[in-house]
């Protein structure tokens, strides 16, 4: 068994479990933020290390198959064990980072169409005369 398969996933996880403590901290203090730019750069990086994360838990599912896929000896039955967990765990954390990645690509999209957009469309404009004569 390849002792770099471990330290891998390992090293992913802490990566994602102190990664996903600063967003929840920031989340907390989003509303707080008052640059606009800075809650775009916020959501965008959260955005990007969601999608990150999930492609790095998937490439060490694919590795940690490959592992299983090689291991198997019942002598070693305790190993193939932790490998299983393992591969449960990458798999599971694949879909919950795509999930936060969704997540935080809606909130892009939601918030780009009020505060995030440089450029406000014709409906969001309202003319200053137009509220003296209702007119729509």
């Amino acid at each position: 068994m390849d002792s770099r398969v471990c330290k891998f996933a390992v090293g992913i996880g802490i990566i994602a479990f102190l990664g996903s403590i600063g967003f929840l901290v920031a989340e907390a203090m989003f509303e707080k933020f008052s640059s606009i730019k800075i809650q775009k750069r916020l959501v965008l990086f959260d955005l990007g290390f969601s999608g990150l994360l999930a492609l790095m838990f998937l490439v060490g599912f694919c590795y940690l198959s490959n592992e299983w896929r090689h291991a198997y000896d019942p002598r070693i039955h305790c190993d193939l064990c932790k490998i299983r967990t393992a591969l449960i765990s990458t798999l599971v954390s694949i879909f919950l980072w795509a999930c936060c990645a969704y997540l935080a690509f809606q909130q892009y999209c939601s918030s780009f169409d009020t505060s995030f957009n440089p450029y406000p469309s014709e409906d969001l404009v309202v003319d200053s005369y137009s509220i003296f004569y209702n007119e729509p």
